[in-house]
């Protein structure tokens, strides 16, 4: 994880900004193995319930933004439990990476 966080971290800062963290996604090919991925779910599911919850969520990414965080787990939630599994935040991870690829592609 420490190594993924200073690739992402292009600030320096300590912590990974949302801006960041949708850059790194875009590099698909160094981040978004499934190890990575896995790494970096475990990383955010500070409980260890296998359920990123809004709270994790909104501390992984820094942001007290209530809405953001509401759309994000809107957008990933597929079976509506209020809370991201990992299979929802790999899903997630994919459909931003083919997004991401198709508008390089225009």
């Amino acid at each position: 994880m420490v190594r993924i966080g200073k690739q992402v971290d292009v600030t320096g800062e300590g912590s990974i900004t949302v801006t960041e963290f949708m850059l790194g996604a875009c590099n698909k090919t160094a981040l978004l193995t499934d190890a990575n991925l896995k790494q970096v779910y475990a990383f955010m599911d500070a409980s260890g319930k296998n359920m990123v919850t809004r709270p994790e969520l909104k501390s992984f990414l820094g942001v007290n933004d209530d809405t953001y965080i509401g759309i994000i787990i809107e957008e990933a939630d597929d079976d509506c439990d209020g809370g991201l599994t990992y299979k929802e935040f790999n899903n997630m991870m994919m459909r931003i990476t083919r997004f991401s690829g198709s508008a390089n592609t225009v």
